[in-house]
């Protein structure tokens, strides 16, 4: 077994011990839904994560997200996005976006983000993508979006 197949064997490992830790918390939350969230601020560094389980099989979901431009469709979860784009060069992929403050700011006066996408690991029972940006809007920097999942049964998945 090679470095990257040993890695994603124990990221798949450490994302299932965690859906264990949160089973109670995945059933019985404010949101009535399955989802938990966690979230920290220590100086200037903000760090947040959401766990679910989602009610689509992990097939579907790890194939779907194999494709640069449905992660646009991610991406407006996070941001009040204006504007995503996913572009090819090469191996890299970027994904070029437009983020604003408010629902109603037209696309040129939304602040420009650029997330360069990076696959990690794609098998039959683990996913992971990482999104990073090293500048942002009003001095912002050092973003990182990372994206992982694992098959819980054949029509759910728990995702990170």
């Amino acid at each position: 077994m090679g470095l990257a197949a040993f890695n994603a064997c124990a990221d798949a490992g450490a994302l299932r011990a965690k859906y264990a830790e949160l089973r109670d918390a995945l059933r019985n939350n404010v949101y009535h839904r399955p989802i938990a969230i966690e979230s920290a601020e220590a100086g200037d560094t903000l760090k947040g994560d959401v766990y679910a389980v989602l009610n689509h099989p992990y097939e579907a979901l790890s194939k779907s997200l194999q494709d640069p431009a449905d992660w646009c469709d991610i991406m407006i979860l996070p941001f009040n996005t204006k504007y995503c784009h996913a572009v090819g060069n090469g191996n890299a992929t970027t994904l070029a976006m437009r983020i604003g403050r408010k629902a109603d700011q037209p696309v040129g006066e939304a602040y420009r983000i650029d997330f360069a996408l990076k696959p990690v690991a794609s098998g039959p029972d683990y996913f992971e993508s990482r999104l990073t940006s090293g500048q942002g809007p009003v001095g912002t920097r050092d973003y990182r979006i990372t994206v992982e999942a694992v098959q819980l049964d054949a029509k759910r998945t728990f995702m990170h």
